[in-house]
């Protein structure tokens, strides 16, 4: 959902979609939304250690009660994608083709 909610904006590519995700984390730091789209876009570039770090704290932004949600079961999967070098992206098949499988960071 973040990368596609970047493309409404018309931010298709991965650095563009960086700026537009730390724009919306200027604006508000405490949306786990906003955190969980700008770990999208840095995962899409193939920076996984800022996407784990974002990622996380839009899983700490989360109350227990919304951890618990499938939106917050969601994020954490994510989280998981990440740490293995896989983009939400690419692991959605948005990028590369429907079934395509994702590729494992070097």
């Amino acid at each position: 959902m973040a990368i596609r909610g970047a493309q409404e904006f018309g931010v298709a590519n991965g650095e563009q979609a960086v700026q537009f995700a730390s724009d919306l984390c200027l604006q508000d730091e405490d949306n786990p939304v906003y955190r969980n789209t700008l770990a999208a876009a840095c995962a899409r570039r193939g920076n996984f250690t800022r996407a784990v770090y974002e990622q996380k704290i839009a899983i700490d932004l989360f109350s227990v009660k919304r951890r618990n949600s499938e939106e917050g079961k969601a994020y954490l999967e994510r989280l998981e994608l990440y740490e293995k070098g896989f983009s939400y992206a690419t692991y959605c098949g948005l990028i590369g083709g429907i079934g395509v499988r994702p590729q494992h960071k070097k």
